[in-house]
């Protein structure tokens, strides 16, 4: 889109007299004039004719009158219009020729890039020569860099605009002087052109394209603006203005070098001036679509300056000066009216004026949408502007319905813009960004990333054609897309997005220093947040590490603004270290940020309390590890007070915080054995976890579940074993509920749990409860064993361990009932796992082997059987078990498969050489002594037996 302001005063040649014959002429831009036949000419209210051979043509207008205006179109196939903008309104003159110059083509694009290779490279370089003395220090030369920033773009604005002038004039209606200078130019002879134009004199008659003399000056008031152009081109900012200031004084009746010069010093921050001499040129210029052109600059010289009241008074008074016009003659000014109108609501959307910039945008739609009749092709890319900025108001104004129709339509006119130019792709881009930015703004997440995608997609395509411009809107895309990524937990997507994003911010073009250093900042950041997810730690230390050092650059200069920022990555930096275990460096970085939120906090109070709270919380857990007791406990009461005050208007988010604050405070009691104050600490972050978990929070229910465990085991090594129980219960109760509704989740959290309880009722000699959890948990790591997930192994050697504890010590004190369960618990458990683990295997036969003999004792005959059957089955070489068999059988009375049992250690001895005989008639004694006797005694078995 082509910048608007007093370049529009091109569009409004001074013409003397009046007709409604208007004749003109076609002519082929090159070295001479060449006339141009076949030509389509048209214009509204006139027949259509051709030109002729010798390119002159004739419209005959029915209903104009001399000094009308008249849009005048021009096509021929293979051809386009150079001079198009001083046809686009022209005086009706029949007296005055109206040229058109055209070209081949493409020749006008063609020609700026030729230019733009020839003389910005070379501006290039310049500025990159500069540069680098002083990027080595950054911080110290921050100035030098953005001074020498902000005259490379002003001498590259400059060179820009003077190439699109240069192609787009009718170079044959000018002195052949100024040609000739031109194309010095175009060659690349900037000094040979100034030279050239040097030789303009105010006495030397020139010759206009139709070979009548010029009056006399004129040109060389051209000469000087030219000469003006082309040193500020070179960067010889005085000699420009010099030239400017000789241009103004050929004729100090003539306003528009002045309009021209206020312009020049406002492009290049030059303010003082500017408003006198837009007043100067406003004064001396007669015509009021001129004097409409100096109050659109005046408004945008005031908006520029934050003079928002004087802003506002130029575009009305633009604005009013066009709308009486159109009233005359609405072929020529309405549009300045609508143009008028949106300088006024980009003033208001500005200035956050939502509903006047509303309001003007609409009467501007209006306007161009009853001029699109009859245009139906030359006011699209204003409608889809004006569209762009309607939405823009409206989504301010949270009118969603309305905004989105207007960004839809305004996109879909630029996706048919686009089609035909592709100028147009980067508008569509833009429609796309903000269009996404509506979607994520109302959680539409789907329809936000998808729009941020197609943005992102066709800035590719607009940069990768030459376009730098669009880079930092590339960038702003990119780290939008990243956001919505990293929401997503999409962390690989969004670290390749926030990495697009940062080449592209590095590669833009820098017009504000600060604003660079804090894109940069602020996607290193996220960057950094991105790689710290997916556990990349060193290229996350690297990314903060850098965004930190770009944010103190920004808080030396602004530290009520940017030390919370800085203090924020610090903050992240010590959170990837402390991951890392490296707890000395995430020390320090947690202390620097403390710092400067401390200051940010004086300056800006109750705005990062929060924040600071949790530096001192993780402080807190820094120098506990580092069995610093007293400072954690300081940290942790900081954090702690912090965290009550906030919990008193919003208990819901903070609550959680002051617990878990109390939870950590409870250790560092402990370690420093103030139980006093460890158990009241414990108690109450139990009360607030157990209070939110009876609201159904799944979080606070696990929280809840660590502080009765605590509770638990406090109680425990103070020897309160019923107190230790409750606790034990409870955490059980909690984990049963979670393990409930998501049994993959916490059934390795209940396991432990059971048999902690287990323990707990084991010490209280509690057996039967004892073993009932015991075999419950010992189940669940059965189960997760068996489906493979071998980590639970060491947690089930421990119920393992545990239950030969309570066979071991039951046998001691003669408790068979509590002996025979420990066993069978553990031996079933074996037997499920023998085929994952060689030991595991092993011990199947060793517990059903010492079940078979347990069980005789407590009386259960029947699983001493099953016991000594089941030791057999898993290892038949195994003969003395088949003794365990036979008594087993022959205490139910089973005296012939007795006999068959025993009858396999017949004339068989142990791994000692001993005859199993002997040990069978000591077993027979041993039993008899317990008073476990088969009906009828032992006494025929026995004799049975001696007999072998």
């Amino acid at each position: 889109m082509k910048k608007t302001g007093m370049l529009l005063a091109a569009l409004f040649p001074v013409l003397l007299s009046a007709q409604i014959v208007q004749p003109g002429l076609v002519l082929l831009m090159n070295s001479g004039k060449t006339p141009l036949a076949d030509v389509e000419i048209s214009a509204p209210g006139a027949d259509p004719v051709l030109s002729a051979a010798n390119g002159w043509y004739t419209l005959e207008f029915k209903s104009k009158s001399n000094g009308d205006f008249a849009r005048i179109s021009v096509q021929k196939p293979g051809y386009e219009v150079v001079n198009g903008t001083a046809l686009y309104h022209s005086d009706l003159n029949p007296d005055n020729t109206i040229y058109v110059i055209m070209c081949p083509a493409g020749e006008m694009e063609r020609r700026l890039n030729d230019l733009a290779e020839r003389h910005e490279k070379p501006l290039k370089q310049v500025y990159q020569d500069q540069t680098a003395r002083f990027q080595a220090d950054p911080v110290t030369h921050a100035d030098t860099l953005a001074r020498l920033e902000m005259a490379y773009y002003a001498r590259l604005d400059a060179l820009r605009n003077f190439n699109d002038n240069l192609v787009t004039t009718n170079l044959d209606d000018v002195s052949d002087l100024r040609r000739e200078a031109m194309t010095l130019y175009e060659q690349g002879s900037i000094d040979a052109a100034i030279a050239l134009l040097e030789e303009q004199r105010i006495s030397t008659p020139l010759k206009g394209a139709d070979g009548r003399d010029s009056v006399d000056g004129y040109q060389t008031t051209w000469a000087w603006i030219d000469k003006a152009s082309l040193y500020a081109i070179k960067g010889d900012l005085p000699n420009a203005k010099d030239c400017y200031r000789k241009a103004i004084a050929v004729d100090t009746s003539d306003g528009d070098p002045m309009m021209r010069f206020a312009y020049f010093l406002n492009s290049q921050g030059q303010y003082d001036e500017v408003e006198a001499l837009y007043t100067a040129a406003f004064q001396r210029i007669e015509k009021p679509d001129f004097k409409g052109i100096i109050l659109m600059n005046l408004g945008a010289f005031y908006k520029n300056s934050g003079n928002i009241e004087s802003s506002e008074k130029s575009y009305q008074a633009a604005l009013q000066l066009y709308r009486g016009l159109s009233l005359d003659n609405p072929e020529a000014f309405r549009y300045l009216e609508a143009e008028a109108l949106i300088n006024l609501g980009e003033l208001y959307y500005a200035a956050r004026r939502m509903n006047d910039a509303e309001t003007v945008f609409g009467e501007a739609l209006v306007v161009y949408r009853q001029l699109l009749q009859t245009y139906p092709k030359d006011y699209q890319a204003r409608l889809a502007y004006t569209l762009y900025y309607l939405a823009l108001s409206q989504h301010a104004l949270q009118k969603l319905q309305e905004a989105e129709r207007a960004y839809q339509e305004s996109r879909n006119l630029y996706a048919a813009l686009a089609g035909e130019d592709p100028a147009f792709l980067a508008n569509h881009a833009s429609l796309s960004y903000h269009l996404g930015i509506f979607y994520e703004q109302n959680q539409q997440a789907a329809e936000a990333l998808a729009a941020y995608q197609m943005a992102v997609e066709e800035y590719r395509v607009v940069a990768a054609q030459g376009n730098g411009d669009v880079l930092y809107y590339l960038a702003e895309s990119l780290s939008s897309m990243g956001e919505i990524y990293y929401k997503q937990q999409r962390f690989l997507e969004a670290e390749k997005a926030y990495r697009e994003a940062l080449d592209a911010y590095r590669a833009a073009p820098v017009i504000d220093p600060d604003q660079r250093r804090l894109d940069l900042a602020v996607t290193l950041f996220n960057l950094g947040n991105a790689r710290n997810d997916l556990q990349k730690y060193a290229e996350a230390l690297t990314a903060y590490t850098e965004s930190i050092a770009l944010f103190r650059q920004l808080a030396a200069d602004y530290p009520d603004q940017f030390n919370a920022d800085c203090a924020d990555a610090l903050f992240n930096l010590g959170n990837v270290y402390l991951a890392l275990d490296s707890l000395q460096q995430a020390g320090n970085a947690y202390t620097s940020a403390l710092e400067l939120y401390r200051q940010y906090e004086e300056v800006h109070p109750g705005t990062v309390k929060v924040k600071i709270a949790n530096v001192s919380y993780n402080l807190g857990v820094i120098l506990k590890s580092a069995e610093r007791f007293a400072d954690a406990e300081k940290a942790y009461l900081e954090a702690l007070t912090i965290y009550r005050q906030f919990a008193v208007q919003n208990p819901e988010a903070f609550d959680p915080e002051v617990a878990s604050a109390l939870y950590q405070l409870h250790e560092v009691y402990l370690a420093e054995k103030k139980n006093d104050d460890a158990e009241k600490a414990l108690q109450e972050a139990y009360a607030i976890y157990n209070n939110q978990a009876q609201k159904g929070s799944e979080s606070a229910r696990v929280n809840a579940a660590n502080c009765a465990a605590g509770l638990g085991v406090f109680y425990h090594g103070e020897g309160r074993r019923k107190e230790a129980e409750e606790a034990f219960l409870a955490e059980l109760s909690l984990w049963r509920s979670l393990a409930n509704s998501n049994p993959e989740a916490y059934n390795s959290r209940l396991a432990l749990s059971l048999n902690n309880l287990a323990v707990q009722y084991e010490l209280n000699k509690k057996y039967p409860l004892a073993l009932n959890f015991y075999e419950e948990s010992i189940n669940l790591r059965n189960t997760a064993l068996l489906a493979g997930k071998s980590d639970e192994l060491p947690e089930w050697q421990r119920i393992h361990t545990n239950l030969i504890q309570v066979r071991d010590s039951s046998l001691f004190y003669e408790d068979y009932l509590t002996a025979v369960e420990a066993t069978r618990i553990a031996a079933e458990s074996c037997d499920k796992l023998k085929a994952i683990d060689p030991s595991i295997r092993k011990n199947v036969v060793v517990h059903y082997y010492n079940l078979a003999w347990v069980a005789l004792f407590a009386r259960r005959y029947e699983l001493a059987e099953d016991a000594a059957n089941r030791a057999l089955e898993a290892d038949p070489e195994q003969y003395h078990t088949y003794a365990r068999l036979g008594h087993a059988l022959c205490l139910q009375g089973k005296k012939k498969a007795a006999q068959k049992a025993y009858g396999h250690l017949k004339g068989r001895t142990d791994k000692k050489g001993k005859p199993y005989k002997q040990a069978l008639l000591v077993q027979f004694e041993l039993l008899e002594t317990e008073g476990i006797v088969p009906p009828g005694g032992w006494k025929g078995m026995r004799e049975w037996v001696e007999k072998w």
